[in-house]
């Protein structure tokens, strides 16, 4: 009864609101919403008496932080056939447009290329990669900003520590991971298969016609600066010596891996690639 109260005593005031004119209700960040708040806004537009009059929900939420209620609220939707918008990164010019408006100048098109490239159009990686190269010039669009760096370690403790171990791996692979590879630095192809699809699911990897990769450059180079360098050389070594017996012609990858593995043994090795 409390429940009905309170689903009727909403639509009534919405509706009511509504009736004086059009009315735009935005929910953001739904994927942090409790229950009672989903079942809230699943009843004013689902129930047998729902709002009514000119009025626009907007909910956003990030896909890749999806709750089994949020999934729930989501099934329920679909009900009334909301309109779906699923938003990718900036386009170069926009980048650009971004950048531009967070520095207050102008911005050559080669360190607009660069933003783009290192920020994926993501447009908290363009502001951020923006303020870093105001304030230490060009040559700093190579680091990962400090605010993105906190962001991804933050996002990071949200998996298993096994799935962020195997991630930890796929940094020293490069952007571009091959599972196979991969498996050789790990406890075997059970576990990266399970890292793999936790890691997708989260937003750290993506996709490609049947390739994997890190979804951003900025969360491959956090990664990969965070381990120490014994166990960066350590797992170049290995991935090498993996190469070298499952892809031998790509030399490209051997020298780079031998290379940075950093003993004598090695750069003997990364020499003659």
């Amino acid at each position: 009864m409390a429940r009905f109260r309170l689903h009727r005593n909403a639509a009534v005031q919405l509706t009511e609101v509504a009736r004086r004119g059009p009315v735009l209700l935005v929910l953001d960040d739904l994927h942090r919403a409790d229950e009672g708040t989903l079942d809230l806004l699943s009843g004013l537009l689902t129930e047998p008496e729902p709002v009514t009059g000119p009025v626009l929900v907007v909910g956003t939420y990030r896909a890749s932080e999806i709750t089994p209620e949020l999934t729930a609220a989501l099934a329920r939707f679909a009900r009334i056939e909301p309109f779906r918008v699923y938003l990718g990164g900036l386009a170069e010019p926009a980048t650009g447009e971004l950048a531009r408006a967070v520095l207050g100048r102008d911005l050559d098109e080669a360190a607009v290329r660069s933003i783009h490239r290192r920020s994926g159009g993501n447009p908290f990686f363009v502001r951020e990669l923006a303020r870093l190269l105001a304030a230490e010039g060009d040559a700093a669009l190579e680091r990962v900003p400090a605010g993105v760096r906190d962001v991804i370690r933050h996002r990071l403790t949200r998996l298993p520590a096994a799935a962020q171990d195997v991630l930890r791996q796929a940094a020293v692979l490069g952007r571009d991971v091959d599972p196979e590879v991969l498996a050789t630095l790990t406890d075997g192809d059970a576990t990266v298969l399970d890292a793999l699809d936790r890691a997708l699911a989260a937003g750290f990897l993506t996709e490609e016609d049947g390739e994997l990769r890190f979804t951003h450059v900025l969360v491959r180079d956090t990664l990969y600066g965070d381990l120490s360098a014994p166990r960066r050389a350590h797992w170049h070594s290995t991935a090498g010596a993996a190469i070298e017996r499952l892809h031998p012609d790509d030399v490209v990858a051997l020298a780079h891996h031998f290379g940075q593995a950093g003993t004598r043994a090695t750069a003997a090795r990364a020499a003659r690639y």
